[in-house]
């Protein structure tokens, strides 16, 4: 910010013009370049000195009926530097996932182990059968003792 050259104008009127803020802002220094947007502008100055007295004696004044607000503009971003970054850092997060998930995926072997219970760890739990009767699978018993029927059961 300390090279900053370029003035953010906002609160201006539609019709405050390019060539009315140029000219508000030269009585400052030369003023290289206007670019006015709906209700905001940029006012590019030669010198950085100029730029900061026009800046701090022109905020809060009445341009085209409306007070104005000044501050140092920002500089532009770099915007293919970020994306570079951001790219870097996609690749890294694919790469480490690639790689976590590759781990996870290898099973390890136990000659001890009997086919049906592949992949386990050795002492570990098989999995459990869920409880059967003559009608397939049972459901868990919910409601406690009055067995879910609740105050509609009375």
């Amino acid at each position: 910010m300390s090279k900053v050259k370029v003035l953010y104008v906002r609160n201006l009127t539609q019709d405050t013009s390019e060539d009315k803020l140029k000219e508000s802002f030269e009585q400052f220094g030369r003023v290289e370049r206007v670019k006015k947007i709906k209700d905001y502008a940029f006012v590019h100055f030669e010198d950085r000195d100029n730029a900061v007295k026009a800046m701090k004696d022109l905020d809060g004044k009445e341009i085209g009926g409306s007070n104005i607000e000044v501050s140092l503009a920002k500089p532009p971003s770099d915007k293919k530097k970020k994306e570079e970054i951001l790219r870097a850092r996609e690749r890294r997060m694919t790469q480490f996932l690639q790689t976590r998930i590759g781990l996870v995926n290898t099973v390890p072997s136990f000659p001890s182990m009997s086919p049906q219970h592949a992949g386990m760890m050795p002492g570990a739990m098989p999995p459990m059968r869920v409880p059967s009767g003559p009608g397939g699978p049972r459901a868990p018993m919910r409601g406690g003792p009055m067995g879910g029927r609740g105050e509609y059961g009375k």
